[in-house]
């Protein structure tokens, strides 16, 4: 290439040695900036690509945030106090075994967290800032299954609303009640005990309610001799759709205390999986046919919202 003057060559040089400079300072840069991001403690959650970048014992790639779920035809209201609350952050979680959860933001409990001190504990993005805690919780509503929305939130919620399956924890507990005789909500256990209560006396067996088997306590009032009136909540033993033993409380009729204003279920079980957990929830006995239902989501939450599973090979 012939150029016409001397001018016109050295100015095409500078511009390629500009060119240059730049790619140069922009690698630079990122390069930088991803360290700066990543921080003295490995890796932000937000910064992670793809899950080889992930340390064991992660099960798959956090997803950050999630959307809002509402009803049909049903829109969020800005300037509204559960538009203010709602920021779609997923929050984390970390059991004392190790097991992190990223519970989505509309079924964990950012609405019912109005101290800052609660709200700063959810905002950690790195494992080495989340503290350990003797359960997990989230709460959901039936009978969709649907978490906080415009209207769960609406300030009218209490603890009798027959729709709020409240209460749902999982807890770690270690290795021990599975075996036999052991004390504890393991339901095999639990089950052996009350037929043995059946033998003395002083429990009966109730029957089958929706594929579970129930037993009443038996008591006998000092004051009424001949009398034996029969205990308002039922436990209940039945297998989940998780093949999971379940023992469950419930207060089914007749009921003979004036107190049984609110009857409920109260899920209350150990699990050897996952290193011995507690399972815990509680709904109103509205949903008494649905029961297997509500305990599989709760499985399937334990299984879908980890993100560092200890007890599984990472199968990236």
């Amino acid at each position: 290439m012939r150029f016409k003057s001397y001018t016109q060559c050295l100015k095409l040089t500078l511009l390629s040695m500009a060119i240059s400079l730049c790619v140069v300072c922009v690698s630079a840069c990122n390069l930088s900036g991803e360290e700066n991001s990543r921080g003295a403690n490995g890796p932000r959650f937000a910064d992670v690509e793809n899950m080889t970048q992930l340390p064991e014992p992660f099960t798959r790639r956090p997803q950050l945030f999630s959307d809002l779920r509402l009803k049909p035809g049903q829109m969020l209201v800005p300037g509204s106090e559960f538009a203010k609350a709602w920021t779609g952050k997923s929050s984390y979680r970390k059991l004392a075994n190790g097991m992190v959860f990223e519970i989505p933001a509309q079924y964990s409990v950012f609405w019912l967290n109005q101290y800052e001190e609660k709200k700063r504990s959810f905002d950690a993005q790195r494992l080495e800032d989340l503290v350990a805690e003797s359960d997990v919780g989230f709460t959901f509503f039936m009978p969709d299954f649907i978490g906080w929305t415009p209207d769960t939130a609406n300030g009218k919620l209490s603890l009798y609303d027959p729709d709020w399956v409240n209460g749902v924890r999982i807890e770690y507990r270690g290795l021990g009640e599975e075996k036999p005789d052991a004390p504890g909500p393991y339901p095999p256990n639990v089950e052996a005990r009350m037929k043995k209560s059946v033998t003395d006396g002083s429990s009966m067996l109730f029957g089958m309610v929706h594929d579970l088997t129930c037993y009443a306590s038996l008591t006998r009032p000092h004051d009424k001799p001949g009398v034996v009136e029969v205990g308002d909540g039922k436990s209940c033993i039945g297998v989940g759709s998780y093949g999971n033993p379940v023992f469950l409380k419930i207060y089914l009729p007749p009921f003979s205390s004036p107190a049984t204003r609110y009857p409920h279920i109260f899920a209350y079980y150990y699990t050897p999986e996952y290193g011995g957990l507690y399972i815990t929830w509680r709904v109103s006995t509205k949903h008494v046919a649905r029961w297997r239902e509500i305990d599989a989501f709760v499985w399937r939450a334990l299984k879908e919202w980890v993100i560092v599973n200890p007890y599984v090979h990472s199968v990236r």
